[in-house]
């Protein structure tokens, strides 16, 4: 579980540009631990004692489960004003799992009006219709196929 830690964290960091977990007060610093820490308590289901034993264990900055819990509660504000953290946070989320992607578009969407839900609902009902109908028409294909190599046989 560390291993997978460190090597998300260090795709965080990547993507921010800088160490983000080092002992400072700085803003920046603090809005980047902000992303990590909802990345890992939303996306991974990690709890707020795990993750920060885990930053702890890899890192000079050793939080304890209170800055966690406080740095989640921030995290919308954090995302309000700086509008990089959410691309930092979905770049991430585009390399990692598609479970990290199924969640992340569950959380957003908890957030859309009901008019925009109503069409995407809609839409992903009719693409999800269309990927049916182009399987069945697949599979009818393969046994005709099939059938005729029997035949010729």
């Amino acid at each position: 579980m560390i291993k997978d830690f460190i090597t998300i964290a260090d795709e965080f960091k990547e993507e921010f540009g800088f160490d983000f977990l080092k002992q400072t007060r700085k803003r920046e610093y603090i809005e980047a631990r902000s992303v990590l820490i909802n990345y890992f308590y939303n996306y991974r289901k990690m709890g707020l004692t795990q993750i920060a034993r885990a930053i702890g264990a890899i890192s000079e900055w050793k939080p304890n489960h209170a800055t966690i819990y406080h740095a989640l509660q921030q995290y919308d504000v954090y995302t309000t004003y700086n509008k990089k953290l959410d691309s930092v946070l979905k770049k991430v989320i585009g390399v990692s799992s598609i479970s990290d992607m199924k969640t992340y578009i569950q959380h957003t969407v908890e957030n859309l009006d009901d008019d925009t839900v109503n069409k995407m609902f809609k839409t992903a009902s009719k693409t999800y219709a269309e990927k049916l109908d182009q399987i069945a028409l697949s599979q009818i294909e393969l046994e005709k196929f099939e059938n005729k190599e029997t035949n010729s046989l």
